[in-house]
């Protein structure tokens, strides 16, 4: 989703070690970073100790490995992909990660009126094969997909640990909450390995735990114009950011472009030009919701951001005139924000 929302701070590596400051309590900055689910995943932490940093890196790094065979809709073998394959209508044991997470893609999708549904992997499985032709399924495809796809129809037991998926050949998605999931769940190895200093992100889906020392927040920087113009630019701690929007993927099919970011009323990429960063308290939240209210849109933004405590969004859309609107969520920290011009990665 979110490629973007970056660090200001943050500097390129591939599992190298930095040490950036020293602090009165001698914690030194440390990055790592690996490619792991398709993308990069880095990790900036404060450590006494360079073996420490090494260890606790490599601990969270690992878990994100972990969920990646949990949850991937690539590969066949992962265990979202050997419950598709179940039998229609048969409850079916899963480990404790699938299930939490599925669990709380079901209550987004409850809060957000199906705007976010992962249910819609028959139509993404389609929209992958159009973007690979470069020409759209026929209407009739796009309807027999649409059949199977449904989020009322996965059903959970939280006692027996099971799912069931109601409709025949059921596919499920976790593309759309699956990398908020793994960041989160690297940020609760870091502290619970001793490290609350630390920032995870992976392929832009950021997790924040408490400030660096002598900080009052990660500088982060999140684009407010769809031509990168200007950036807004914050502070945050304990809590996590996402970005999702038209400008983040798109592909052209047919003279007309499209988002990665599917529509289940429409099984095809969405079309209007919308780019929505949401602020939650954890990433899993962030990243299901910047796809759910570019779904959604300005006019129901504010009445779904109203249902999940201490969330915020902004949102930025264009009109076929071209013409740029603005719209902040009445809990976006505005007043901590400040413009700037977008930063770059150093080289």
């Amino acid at each position: 989703m979110c490629r973007h929302v970056f660090l200001v701070i943050l500097t390129a590596a591939t599992f190298n070690m930095c040490a950036c400051s020293n602090t009165r309590k001698a914690l030194e900055r440390y990055e790592f970073s690996e490619i792991i689910m398709g993308t990069e995943a880095r990790i900036v932490l404060y450590s006494s100790t360079e073996t420490d940093a090494r260890i606790a890196a490599r601990t969270a790094l690992d878990r994100m490995i972990s969920l990646d065979s949990v949850m991937s809709d690539y590969h066949h073998d992962s265990e979202l992909m050997r419950l598709c394959r179940m039998p229609q209508a048969k409850p079916v044991a899963v480990s404790n990660d699938l299930f939490r997470v599925l669990k709380r893609a079901q209550y987004i999708s409850i809060m957000t009126e199906g705007a976010f549904d992962i249910t819609i992997g028959p139509l993404s499985h389609l929209w992958r094969e159009a973007i690979r032709k470069g020409s759209k399924s026929p209407p009739e495809a796009i309807e027999s997909a649409r059949d199977r796809v449904g989020w009322k129809y996965v059903e959970l037991d939280k006692q027996s640990q099971s799912v069931m998926l109601g409709l025949p050949s059921m596919q499920l998605d976790l593309g759309g909450i699956g990398k908020g999931f793994a960041v989160d769940e690297a940020l609760t190895v870091l502290k619970s390995l001793g490290v609350p200093h630390c920032l995870v992100d992976l392929g832009g889906e950021i997790a924040l735990g408490e400030s660096p020392p002598g900080e009052d927040g990660w500088s982060v920087s999140l684009p407010s114009d769809f031509n990168r113009d200007h950036a807004l630019f914050l502070k945050l701690a304990n809590a996590a950011i996402a970005t999702s929007g038209y400008t983040e993927q798109f592909v052209e099919i047919e003279g007309v472009q499209y988002s990665h970011i599917i529509d289940p009323a429409t099984g095809l990429g969405l079309t209007n030009n919308i780019l929505v960063s949401v602020i939650a308290p954890d990433a899993t939240s962030a990243d299901a919701l910047a796809s759910a209210i570019s779904i959604a849109g300005p006019d129901r933004a504010e009445l779904i951001l109203q249902r999940f405590s201490h969330t915020s969004a902004a949102l930025f859309v264009q009109s076929p005139s071209g013409i740029e609107q603005v719209f902040y969520s009445e809990s976006f920290p505005l007043a901590a924000v400040s413009l700037l011009p977008p930063q770059r990665d150093p080289p």
